[in-house]
């Protein structure tokens, strides 16, 4: 449902690389990297290993593509993205992402992929009920709400 780590700090091992070039080779039309890179990692049944201490610094500037994301008008963003459907439209890349892997992924997060795109294609409330039953959720309560928005309004 989300990334939870920025590129800049990410480690690989030498199989988590070996199966990033061999998932890139088959898909085209990735969103944002670091997510991607995510996705497929625990899409394939990878460990991952979240470090709470810092060890860079991020510097935030105009150029960024997508920011960090805190704040009021970070929030404001991510609302207006879910209502004109740029998250759906993400979601729809994502989904499409991995299929072209689908080989790739394990039992398990192959049904979790299934489910998230049966529950996109529901009326609103089954889509939610399918949303919280499925266990998909987001970091924050924020995060929650604008999942459980996007599955009422339809923008999942």
């Amino acid at each position: 449902m989300q990334n939870i780590a920025g590129g800049n700090t990410m480690v690989l091992n030498r199989a988590a690389a070996e199966a990033i070039r061999k998932a890139a080779l088959r898909t085209t039309d990735t969103v944002i990297h670091d997510w991607w890179v995510y996705q497929v990692i625990t899409g394939i049944g990878g460990r991952v290993i979240f470090d709470d201490t810092p060890h860079l610094l991020y510097r935030q500037h105009a150029g960024n593509v997508i920011g960090a994301n805190r704040g009021a008008l970070a929030t404001l963003v991510r609302a207006h993205m879910l209502v004109t459907g740029r998250f759906s439209d993400w979601c729809r890349r994502n989904i499409a992402a991995l299929r072209a892997i689908d080989d790739m992924l394990t039992p398990e997060n192959r049904a979790l992929l299934s489910t998230f795109e049966t529950a996109r294609t529901l009326p609103p409330l089954q889509s939610l009920a399918a949303i919280r039953n499925a266990g998909f959720y987001r970091q924050g309560l924020r995060g929650q709400l604008s999942l459980y928005a996007g599955a009422l309004l339809k923008r999942l």
